[in-house]
C-alpha cells in the first residue's frame, strides 16, 4: 500500500489525513468498510476502500502454541502416611547415632582394654555392621518410595515440565559415581517444583538449599565414616583411639543427616499436601520477573 496520506469520507466529511496504520485502525474498528469512499492526498477522485491495495488483506494469526503437557505417570497419592512413616525411621536413626556416641566415648575409655582383647571391641554405632546395614536398606525402601511417589505426584500439582523422569528418583542411587550428585538433583527438583505449586506457580520460589545440601552431604560422609571404621585396624591403643574418634563421627553424622533428612520429608509432604488441598488442577507455572512485578504492583498500591 502506498505510504501517502489518505482521507476516508464518514457522514459526507473527509477525516484525515491518515497514514496506512490509520487507515488499518479504522478497518479494525469497523468505521471503514469495502464500500467506504477513500481519497488519497495527492489524487481529486475518490474511491472504494476495497481498491486500495493491501487494506483489507487478514494479517497472519500468530498461533500460540499451547504449553507442553507434563506427562503423567499415576495418579496423585498423599504423602502424609508415607512422610511419616520415613520421619519414624529417622528418629530411629537419631536414637541409634545418640546411642552410637555413647558407645565411640566408651570405646575411647577402654582402648587399652580393647587393644588388648579383640573380643571387647565396640561394634560400629553400638549395634554392629550388619543390624545397621539392615535398618539401613529398610529406611531406603521406604524413603526411595516416599521419593518416587513425590516425583509422581508433581504433574498433577504444577504446569512444568520436570527433568528428571520418576524411575531416576530410585534409580539414580544404583548407578555408581552418578549416585554421588544425581540423587541430590532429583530431590532439588522435586523440592523446587512442590514449592512453586504450594506457591500457585510461583518460579520465583527456590528449594530450600540450606536444607538440602546440609542433608546430602552429610549422608554421603555417613557412608564414607562408616566404610572407613570397618576397615581399620585395633590392633594398638593408638589405633583404637583414632578408630573410637571416626566412631565418634560417624555416629554424630547419622543423627545429623537423619535429622535434616526428616526435616527434607516434612518440608516436601507438607508442601504437596498443601498445594494438593488448594487447587484441583494444576497451576501454571508463572515467570519470576511477572511475579515480582504482579508484587511490586500490589504492594504500591
Amino acid at each position: 500500500m502506498a505510504t501517502m496520506k489518505w482521507f476516508v469520507v464518514e457522514n459526507d466529511n473527509e477525516v484525515g489525513p491518515l497514514g496506512p496504520n490509520g487507515l488499518r485502525r479504522l478497518v479494525r474498528e469497523g468505521r471503514i468498510k469495502p464500500d467506504t469512499l477513500v481519497r488519497r492526498e495527492d489524487h481529486q477522485f475518490l474511491v472504494q476502500a476495497d481498491h486500495v491495495r493491501g487494506l483489507f488483506d487478514v494479517p497472519p494469526v500468530r498461533v500460540r502454541r499451547p504449553d507442553p503437557q507434563p506427562m503423567m505417570h499415576g495418579p496423585f497419592q498423599s504423602l502424609r502416611s508415607l512422610g511419616w512413616g520415613v520421619v519414624a525411621t529417622m528418629v530411629a536413626w537419631l536414637a541409634v547415632g545418640g546411642y552410637g556416641v555413647v558407645a565411640a566415648l566408651g570405646q575411647r575409655e577402654q582402648a587399652a582394654a580393647i587393644a588388648a582383647d579383640a573380643s571387647k571391641d565396640v561394634p560400629l554405632l553400638g549395634l554392629g555392621a550388619v543390624p545397621s546395614l539392615v535398618l539401613f536398606l529398610a529406611t531406603g525402601v521406604l524413603f526411595l518410595y516416599w521419593l518416587w511417589t513425590a516425583r509422581v505426584n508433581l504433574p498433577h500439582l504444577i504446569h512444568a515440565r520436570a527433568h528428571f523422569a520418576p524411575s531416576m528418583a530410585i534409580g539414580g542411587w544404583f548407578v555408581p559415581l552418578l549416585n554421588l550428585w544425581r540423587p541430590f538433583e532429583v530431590l532439588d527438583e522435586v523440592d523446587r517444583l512442590s514449592a512453586e505449586a504450594a506457591a500457585d506457580g510461583n518460579a520465583a520460589v527456590a528449594a530450600n538449599r540450606g536444607l538440602l545440601v546440609p542433608w546430602w552431604l552429610s549422608t554421603v560422609a555417613v557412608v564414607a565414616v562408616g566404610a572407613r571404621y570397618e576397615f581399620m585396624s585395633h590392633g594398638t591403643v593408638d589405633a583404637v583411639t583414632e578408630a573410637a574418634t571416626w566412631h565418634l563421627g560417624g555416629a554424630v553424622l547419622v543423627a545429623l543427616a537423619a535429622l535434616l533428612a526428616a526435616s527434607v520429608v516434612l518440608r516436601i509432604t507438607t508442601l504437596q499436601e498443601r498445594a494438593h488441598a488448594s487447587h484441583s488442577d494444576p497451576v501454571p507455572l508463572q515467570h519470576a520477573h511477572g511475579h515480582r512485578g504482579k508484587v511490586a504492583n500490589s504492594a504500591a498500591g
